[in-house]
């Protein structure tokens, strides 16, 4: 049976942990799941594509020569035994998707596929997209609930040179169908290239930077897209990077309502760091620049991947501890519902793998993929949950119930005692709230009060 091919492991070791600044991330996430290759260590791409949704896992991987996907349920409270997806035709998968338990979407290297639940099982893929083998691995794709989008660079004769161009698609059902496309006007030269995407709700994220880049000048912006109209996107934000070097710009992202992140993982000779932003008003303001605890590792790549939902922050760091052998990585982890609240840093040491190069993250679980090399080890998938519960997305305080109230476009514990203010400067309405006190300078400051006087609001306090 293919699925005997795979290893499910509940009571395996817990990962290796470090405190960082605050608790350990041993004290805060808890190792849930392992999924491993081991009965079939020759498939080395095993883990270096994973998708997340409520209730199920899926992970790209090859058995003989067959590509496809294992996809794992949650039943009862614990994982299936995975159920194998193979795609003919297909020599190897370039990402997988989930929207929602019922569609997952597969990127390979002769297209993009769509499949959904049916009874039991799982229906037969339908082509969404033809693909150029040649060109398949430039799509950079993001795959959301309800929308995709892609990379699609190529030759252009009406040009006569290569051009940038991002698809874009939404869910219609159980499969995707076309909603415009970001192209620039003219053939401009030289030519900037979709290096990550991301989506949510009706928000995308570009980032884009030049193939030669100016020396001194920083090199890969933000551009922010909202849905404006059938199949009609409008930019509504330009978020361009600092520093003095072409490396320190952005080069990947992540987004979840009022919140974004932009990760920088070549800034200061590799070390990388990770930029948080807020959007208040109209505008999307930095609120604080996150940087790795620094050590002996060779370009440990902090920020490379991320992943951002709700509340919490993930980063994956490959090649956090490497110092020359392929045993490395890390995934550090953030409450930033407002200022950054460091929950530690998770690791796991194993041959030949680059934990944390893949990332996926819903709720309160996480799922931690590896980098492969062409080595015959086992290669894992991780999952994590997180011990305090999910920190929950809401547009409202309704949205929380008995969760808290909604503060940044997430759920919080509603604080009505006088703990917060120090039992001092109450308001005439005996409510606690301080009139005036120290808060973070500049524009984190302006967030914070924004959250704060939401908090207030809600307890009848102004």
């Amino acid at each position: 049976m293919l699925a005997a091919l795979l290893a499910l492991t509940y009571a395996a070791a817990p990962p290796l942990s470090i405190s960082a600044t605050a608790p350990s991330a041993a004290e805060v996430w808890t190792h849930e799941a392992t999924f491993s290759n081991e009965a079939e260590p020759l498939d080395f791409t095993y883990g270096y594509h994973v998708a997340l949704a409520d209730a199920t896992i899926a992970v790209g991987a090859s058995v003989g020569e067959a590509s496809g996907v294992f996809v794992y349920d949650l039943v009862g409270g614990a994982w299936s035994e995975p159920t194998w997806i193979e795609l003919p035709g297909t020599e190897y998968i370039d990402d997988v998707g989930l929207s929602g338990d019922d569609l997952l979407t597969i990127v390979a290297d002769n297209g993009i596929f769509s499949l959904n639940r049916s009874g039991d099982g799982w229906s037969a893929p339908s082509t969404v997209l033809a693909l150029d083998p040649f060109l398949s691995w430039e799509t950079v794709p993001a795959i959301g609930d309800q929308l995709m989008a892609m990379r699609d660079s190529g030759y252009s004769e009406s040009c006569g040179h290569d051009v940038d161009r991002v698809l874009i698609f939404r869910r219609s059902g159980q499969t995707w169908t076309a909603d415009g496309e970001l192209m620039d006007e003219g053939c401009p030269l030289p030519v900037r290239r979709t290096r990550a995407l991301a989506v949510d709700g009706e928000r995308l994220v570009r980032v884009r930077s030049l193939d030669t880049p100016e020396p001194g000048v920083p090199n890969g912006a933000a551009e922010i897209y909202e849905r404006t109209g059938d199949a009609t996107w409008t930019r509504t934000a330009l978020i361009e990077s600092t520093g003095d070097d072409p490396n320190d710009g952005f080069a990947t992202a992540a987004i979840s309502g009022p919140k974004l992140a932009l990760g920088s993982p070549a800034a200061q000779m590799f070390e990388g760091r990770v930029e948080l932003f807020a959007e208040v008003g109209d505008a999307w303001v930095s609120t604080a620049t996150i940087l790795r605890p620094p050590d002996d590792s060779l370009m440990p790549s902090f920020g490379g991947p991320l992943a951002l939902d709700g509340g919490t922050l993930a980063v994956g760091c490959p090649y956090d501890g490497f110092t020359g052998e392929y045993r490395s990585g890390a995934v550090y982890l953030y409450d930033v519902v407002d200022a950054p609240v460091d929950e530690g840093v998770l690791r796991m040491i194993e041959t030949n793998t680059l934990f944390g190069a893949k990332l996926a993250l819903r709720g309160a679980r996480l799922v931690v993929g590896t980098g492969y090399f062409d080595e015959p080890d086992p290669h894992n998938v991780h999952v994590y949950t997180r011990s305090g519960g999910p920190v929950a997305p809401c547009a409202a305080d309704s949205d929380c119930g008995e969760a808290g109230v909604c503060v940044q476009g997430v759920c919080v514990p509603e604080d009505t005692s006088d703990s917060a203010t120090g039992g001092a400067d109450t308001d005439k309405e005996g409510c606690g709230c301080k009139g005036g006190g120290s808060t973070p300078a500049g524009a984190l400051g302006l967030v914070v009060l924004v959250g704060l006087a939401r908090r207030r609001r809600a307890s009848g306090c102004w």
